[in-house]
């Protein structure tokens, strides 16, 4: 069977059909009752959005509107990368060099800056590295000051992230980072001791996978610290 479409008419009928529905155009209820989540951008704290972060958001968030008009529950989650000994670094970095009167002021480019030059001076003085890990372990502990400082540089990168994605129209429910596990891994470690899973390699807690031909699964380095 053979018929013609007249492309005037339809034109009409379609640009109405949009017009009365609005943003629920095409929309179904296919996913009605399911859930789904989606992890995108998932930038790293104190450093800039880089092109994959912006790449990967953009793909997330057309992801998450394809979903949620097809009538699933999405969930949009930023991880960040928020946590590591990376911000022992910055912590050092910040007292070293940042100045308790001009945080105020503070950019992710300042933050940037200060990291580059934790790891240009800790080539001179290996000894920072030390004091970088002691923080990070405050941090993990729950130290005041540790944490004062992780939030004002958390608070500081995502002010200038959140910048951007107003501009490009990203939306997210909720900001889960790294930092959100920590008061879950000493029971997870514990467990995992408790199995008989774990042995002592070079000052290091590890999970031995050498029988699966996988390297070891590094659970607290030799500073006690996780990763």
């Amino acid at each position: 069977m053979n018929f013609f479409v007249n492309k005037t008419i339809f034109t009409e009928m379609v640009l109405k059909k949009i017009n009365a529905e609005r943003n629920c155009y095409g929309s179904r209820n296919i996913g009605s009752g399911k859930s789904v989540v989606i992890d995108y951008s998932s930038p790293n704290i104190a450093k800039h959005l880089a092109v994959h972060h912006l790449r990967s958001a953009l793909i997330g968030n057309a992801i998450y509107n394809i979903y949620k008009i097809l009538g699933y529950k999405c969930i949009g989650i930023n991880h960040l990368g928020d946590w590591g000994t990376q911000f022992g670094q910055l912590i050092v970095a910040y007292k070293k060099w940042g100045g308790e009167d001009t945080h105020t002021s503070y950019t992710v480019t300042d933050l940037n800056n200060l990291y580059v030059k934790f790891h240009h001076e800790m080539e001179k003085n290996p000894t920072l590295e030390d004091e970088a890990r002691e923080w990070f372990k405050k941090l993990e502990a729950g130290d005041f000051g540790a944490k004062e400082l992780w939030q004002r540089f958390k608070d500081i990168s995502l002010k200038e992230f959140q910048k951007i994605y107003d501009m490009l129209g990203i939306h997210f429910d909720a900001f889960i980072g790294e930092s959100f596990y920590n008061t879950m891994v000493e029971d997870t470690v514990t467990r995992i001791k408790e199995k008989g899973l774990t042995r002592i390699s070079e000052q290091a807690l590890i999970v031995d996978l050498e029988p699966y031909t996988m390297p070891p699964c590094l659970l607290r380095k030799k500073d006690d610290a996780t990763l």
